[in-house]
């Protein structure tokens, strides 16, 4: 099957600086071009109910038409992951009505995993309300233009989040920590590995597209563990030696 990783989350919280992260190892992204809304009409509203249906469905057209095109290369798109800035589930919280779309959205979902082989793994990365709005913040001064898009009141990310986190993603991550360009790295594998504990087929699909990677994540998994070992033995050692003092 072609797997497309969907990044989502709220503004700011690093999908975009992850999808180049994820660029520069060789991954193929699909970018802001691939996820342009439909031209709409002068009579309806970007974010109505069937402005949002035309996004949708011109977003998995286009993830029918890019598969296709690869095959059509002589490549072949099967056991390959792709990645992608956003899901057609964004569409459920920013759509008026948007509750409308979500049993359409997710049997659209089963169906391109059934007939077509294209599977699709939604990814939440969050970060804690502090780091996110001083992010946010920092960016409107570069692109002022997005306080048309209320991304300029703390309340708007509050309700924005509160979607993202009451909502059910296949993978949950952590990108809350301060100096991302640190954390990026970190946070590609701590999400790659996830992806792969989930299956062994993930797991191998992971090692065919980018098997540098694949390697880097489980030796990441292994050193993680050997530090968690090693930190649960100072704890038990900490532990045994108050027990010492207070005999």
């Amino acid at each position: 099957k072609m797997i497309v990783i969907c990044l989502e989350g709220c503004h700011a919280c690093g999908k975009t600086e992850l999808c180049k992260r994820f660029e520069r190892d060789g991954f193929r992204v699909l970018d802001e071009g691939f996820l342009d809304m439909p031209t709409s009409s002068p009579k309806l509203h970007p974010q109505s109910l069937t402005m949002e249906n035309f996004w949708v469905c011109s977003w998995f057209q286009r993830i029918l038409s890019h598969a296709a095109e690869i095959e059509a290369e002589g490549g072949s798109h099967k056991n390959h992951i792709f990645i992608a800035d956003r899901s057609p589930l964004s569409a459920v919280f920013y759509s008026r009505h948007g509750e409308l779309l979500l049993p359409l959205i997710k049997k659209q979902m089963e169906e391109i995993k059934a007939a077509a082989g294209v599977e699709i793994v939604t990814t939440h990365i969050n970060v804690d309300d502090g780091v996110l709005w001083e992010r946010i913040k920092a960016r409107l001064l570069l692109e002022p233009e997005r306080t048309q898009l209320k991304e300029d009141t703390y309340e708007w990310m509050k309700q924005v989040r509160s979607f993202y986190d009451n909502f059910e993603w296949d993978i949950e991550v952590d990108n809350t920590e301060e100096d991302q360009s640190k954390s990026l790295n970190k946070l590609m594998h701590k999400l790659l590995l996830r992806f792969c504990n989930k299956s062994e087929r993930y797991d191998n699909a992971l090692k065919l597209t980018s098997p540098n990677v694949h390697t880097a994540t489980r030796k990441g998994f292994l050193q993680e563990n050997t530090d968690n070992q090693e930190n649960s033995r100072n704890i038990q050692n900490v532990s045994r030696n108050m027990k010492e003092l207070s005999v």
